[in-house]
């Protein structure tokens, strides 16, 4: 009877070392599954923050985009002013030319007159 009572007491402790190590086993998985779900989390936080900064930049550039569409207008104003000041420019020295004309032969007539009253 001792025998068998030292067989059960062993078969028992192999039974509890089995159950411990298949214990731990499972916390061991658990721990890695919380370890790889905060990885996940991490993973998806980072993944979120990621598209944000994504978001932000495909904003930054349309905002680059639609400056560099402004300042292009504002050149394209700047041009059509300077055409305006040159042609309005060109018109007045065609009027001044015409007025020099119209004084020169003014001036030529009285000349005429004066050459043919002396």
């Amino acid at each position: 009877m001792n025998e068998k009572a030292r067989d059960e007491m062993i078969r028992t402790e192999m039974e509890w070392i089995e159950i411990s190590e298949e214990q731990r086993r499972k916390e061991e998985l658990i721990k890695k599954a919380s370890k790889d779900k905060r990885y996940a989390m991490e993973g998806d936080r980072k993944a979120d923050m990621l598209q944000q900064l994504g978001s932000k930049q495909k904003h930054r550039n349309n905002l680059n985009a639609y400056e560099i569409q402004l300042e292009s207008e504002k050149q394209e104003e700047r041009k059509i002013e300077e055409a305006k000041k040159k042609h309005n420019l060109t018109l007045q020295f065609r009027k001044s030319v015409q007025q020099l004309k119209k004084h020169r032969i003014e001036d030529a007539r009285i000349n005429k007159k004066l050459h043919s009253i002396e």
